[in-house]
Formats: C-alpha cells, sequence, structure tokens
C-alpha cells in the first residue's frame, strides 16, 4: 500500500510538470508569433545632440536683425504662424525645414555603410504635429531622445535607427 501511494505521488508531480510544460510552450509560441515592435533605447548622446540642436541659432530674424531666433523659437514661431516670414522673406516653416536637415545631416553619418540607416524628427505641441522630417530606413532597433514641452513648448523627439 505504501509503494503504490508514492507511485501515485510521482504520477501525480509528473502531470503537474507536463502541464506546467504544455502551458509553457503555449504562452512561448503566441508571444512569437506577434510582431515585435521596435526596440527603442534613450541614448544620453542623442539626447545631448537634441538640447544642443535646439539651442542652435538660426539664420531667420523675425522682426529686426540681430534678432536671430534659435530652433526651439522657430519651431514654435511655424506652429503658431506658419505664413510668417524671416526678415530675409523665407518662410519660417522652410527655414526651419532646412535648418533641422542641415544639422542632422552634418552631424550624424546616416546611409547604408555607416552603422545608422535613418532617423526620425519629430515636433508635436498639443498633439497637433508641426514637423515629420525622416530619412532613410527605421528598421527594428534605434536609439532617442525626447524632449517633453511643456503647455508653451512643443514636445521634440529624435531618433536614431540601425
Amino acid at each position: 500500500m505504501i509503494r503504490k501511494r508514492a507511485q501515485e505521488e510521482i504520477v501525480g508531480f509528473v502531470m503537474i510538470v507536463l502541464i506546467v510544460s504544455v502551458i509553457a510552450v503555449i504562452l512561448l509560441g503566441i508571444t512569437l508569433m506577434h510582431p515585435k515592435k521596435g526596440i527603442e533605447k534613450e541614448s544620453k548622446e542623442a539626447s545631448q545632440f537634441l538640447d544642443s540642436m535646439l539651442d542652435y541659432t538660426t539664420d531667420c530674424a523675425i522682426s529686426y536683425i540681430p534678432a536671430y531666433k534659435d530652433l526651439e523659437g522657430l519651431i514654435k514661431e511655424c506652429y503658431n504662424n506658419p505664413n510668417k516670414k524671416c526678415v530675409s522673406g523665407e518662410n519660417v516653416c522652410v527655414a526651419m525645414n532646412q535648418t533641422i536637415k542641415q544639422i542632422i545631416d552634418n552631424s550624424w553619418n546616416i546611409g547604408e555603410n555607416s552603422p545608422y540607416k535613418g532617423y526620425v524628427f519629430e515636433a508635436d505641441y498639443e498633439e497637433n504635429k508641426i514637423i515629420l522630417i525622416k530619412k532613410g530606413i527605421c528598421g527594428f532597433e534605434s536609439i532617442g531622445a525626447k524632449n517633453i514641452g511643456g503647455s508653451q513648448s512643443p514636445t521634440i523627439s529624435f531618433k536614431l535607427c540601425f
């Protein structure tokens, strides 16, 4: 009788292990079936770049020279008044786009033979998209930074893709 009871306990233990194993395999299968979203890591380098970029003094003066706007001020100006012109006659939003592309292209080597295959630069203000600039291919993995604006400032993000 004692041997039979020990055998029953072993059989019960084996059944529990089998049930847990089957559940684990099912969960693993479900996890692998769903496509993974991209892995984005916060980057100190990208964060410092974004902060410096926003402080960059542009060639656009709104009211008089030498009152040149920094890039963050130009982004705000483009959102508040997209038809506004710089003293030079160039549209504020056009000047903003050109400046952003120029800074990123001169700062990061983006391309096929580079570790960075693409980038995405976005600026939103209260869920309204101000600007979206993409270049290259953004795959699965990326590094990035976000400058979260308050009620007076836009939320600006920059992502480098591998």
